[in-house]
């Protein structure tokens, strides 16, 4: 995917889905705490500054969510958990105190991560090596190894392509044979 690509996807993202993430980036912060004046930071290059982080931001948000993914141990994937929580809420405080205090209840990021840890246990990556659908997913069962019905029957049609090349034409050679004994035994009784 070409840089210009990338910027477009997240773009599209933070646009479409602009409630979902943290609302206010660094240099908000730094413009909300006066430590900038408004003479040093044109609204133009607020947009291009804001853009960049938030790239940035999303850029660690999906390190931090595939960290955890690929953790080892459930330990390991709660830990990284705690740390991802730490680092969304560090960014989001406007003050230091407010570092302090738990994110609203109703951020729907904070949701997604709370519905995230009561699942470490599901998290799975799609068994499915070329697949585009959901590389990462949250399992409905248990058992479920790949992310989709799609992934599911590309898989169940590579293994029966495989299956008939090394042994289909042994087995149609003893279905055959099973067959002429059926129909001489057939005729024998007639």
């Amino acid at each position: 995917m070409g840089h210009f690509t990338k910027i477009n996807a997240v773009r599209h993202l933070l646009s479409a889905y602009a409630k979902f993430f943290p609302a206010v980036s660094r240099t908000e912060q730094l413009v909300a705490r006066k430590a900038f004046h408004d003479q040093f930071l044109r609204p133009e290059d607020l947009r291009t500054v804001r853009e960049r982080e938030r790239r940035e931001e999303l850029q660690q948000l999906q390190k931090g969510l595939r960290s955890i993914w690929n953790a080892d141990n459930h330990y390991t994937a709660r830990w990284r958990m705690f740390t991802l929580q730490s680092e969304l809420q560090g960014r989001t405080a406007l003050f230091r105190s407010e570092e302090l205090n738990p994110p609203p209840p109703d951020q729907p990021i904070h949701q997604a991560l709370v519905f995230l840890r009561k699942n470490l246990h599901l998290l799975r990556t799609c068994s499915n090596a070329p697949c585009q659908t959901f590389r990462f997913f949250i399992a409905s069962k248990p058992g479920q190894k790949y992310c989709s019905t799609s992934c599911t029957t590309a898989v169940q049609k590579e293994f029966k392509t495989r299956w008939w090349k090394e042994k289909g034409s042994q087995w149609r050679k003893s279905r055959r044979s099973k067959q002429k004994t059926s129909r001489k035994a057939g005729r024998q009784r007639l």
